[in-house]
C-alpha cells in the first residue's frame, strides 16, 4: 500500500509548491499540517478549524448587541421620566383649578351675606371678581394665558375691599404656582425626550443643562423622583456610567455568596 502511494504521489512532485494542485498524501494526512500553517501556529491556542477567530466575532456581536439594548433601556427611562413629568403637571393643574371652583361657591356665599351690610359699591366690586373668577375657570384649558390674566385682576380689584378670603386667595396663588410648575416640567420632559432621541447616535444638542436647577424649578416634591431623573440624566449625558454600571452588576452576578465593600 506504501509503494501504491509513493507511485500515486510521484506525477505532483513536478509541479511541487503550487497552490493548484493537492497530492493526495496531502489530501489524505496533510490536511491539519495544512490548516495549522493558516489557521494558527500550531501551539494549542487554536484547534485545526481556527475556532478562536470564529468565537471572538460572536463576543463582538453579542456585546455590541447588549450595548443596544443598554442604550434602548436608556431610552426608555428618559421617555418615561418625559411622560411622567407631564403627566405630574396636568395632575397639579386639574387639582389647583378644581380647588379655586369650590373655594368661588363658598365665596360667593360670603358676598352675598356681606353684599347687603356693606352696599352697592362693595356689591359691584364683588361682582367683578366673580365675574372674573367665573371667565377664568372656564378658560383655563383653551386660554391659559387669559386666565391667569384675570386671576391678576381679582387680585387688584381685592385691594381696598377685602372681598377674597383667606383660602380663596391660596386657591388663586396655587393656580399660578402650578403653572410655573407645568412650564419647567413640560420644558424639562421635551429635553428628555430630545436627549432620547438623540442618545446612541454621537448627537448632543441639549448643553450645559444645568438639572438640578431644573428640577428645582419644577418643584416636584418627590425626592424618589427626582433621584431617578437625575440617575437617567448621568447616564445619558455621560454613557460610558451606563457601560460602568453594567460591569457592575456583572460582577456582583459573578460573585454570589461573597462581600463586595465600596
Amino acid at each position: 500500500l506504501y509503494k501504491a502511494l509513493q507511485s500515486a504521489s510521484r506525477p505532483y512532485k513536478a509541479i511541487q509548491g503550487s497552490t493548484s494542485v493537492v497530492s493526495p498524501i496531502a489530501t489524505m494526512g496533510g490536511v491539519g499540517a495544512t490548516c495549522h500553517s493558516k489557521c494558527g501556529d500550531g501551539d494549542g491556542s487554536k484547534d485545526s478549524m481556527g475556532e478562536e477567530p470564529v468565537l471572538q466575532v460572536d463576543d463582538t456581536a453579542k456585546a455590541s448587541m447588549e450595548q443596544k439594548e443598554r442604550d434602548e433601556e436608556v431610552k426608555r427611562k428618559l421617555t418615561v421620566c418625559a411622560k411622567n413629568l407631564r403627566t405630574r403637571s396636568a395632575k397639579e393643574s386639574a387639582e389647583c383649578w378644581k380647588k379655586v371652583e369650590d373655594e368661588l361657591k363658598i365665596q360667593r356665599l360670603i358676598w352675598q351675606s356681606l353684599g347687603l351690610q356693606r352696599g352697592a359699591k362693595h356689591q359691584g366690586a364683588a361682582a367683578m371678581v366673580e365675574s372674573k373668577l367665573d371667565f377664568a375657570i372656564a378658560q383655563h384649558k383653551a386660554n391659559i394665558a387669559s386666565s391667569l390674566e384675570a386671576i391678576d385682576t381679582c387680585f387688584e380689584k381685592n385691594k381696598g375691599f377685602d372681598l377674597i378670603g383667606q383660602t380663596m386667595e391660596t386657591s388663586m396663588k396655587a393656580v399660578k404656582a402650578a403653572h410655573e410648575h407645568s412650564e419647567a416640567r413640560k420644558e424639562l420632559a421635551s429635553i428628555l425626550d430630545k436627549v432620547a432621541e438623540e442618545f446612541g447616535k454621537g448627537v448632543k444638542s441639549a448643553k450645559d443643562v444645568d438639572i438640578q436647577s431644573m428640577l428645582d424649578a419644577c418643584f416636584l416634591e418627590d425626592k424618589k423622583f427626582e433621584a431617578s431623573i437625575k440617575a437617567v440624566w448621568k447616564v445619558a449625558d455621560d454613557p460610558g456610567q451606563h457601560e460602568r454600571a453594567a460591569m457592575v452588576v456583572e460582577l456582583l452576578k459573578m460573585s454570589e455568596g461573597s462581600s463586595i465593600e465600596g
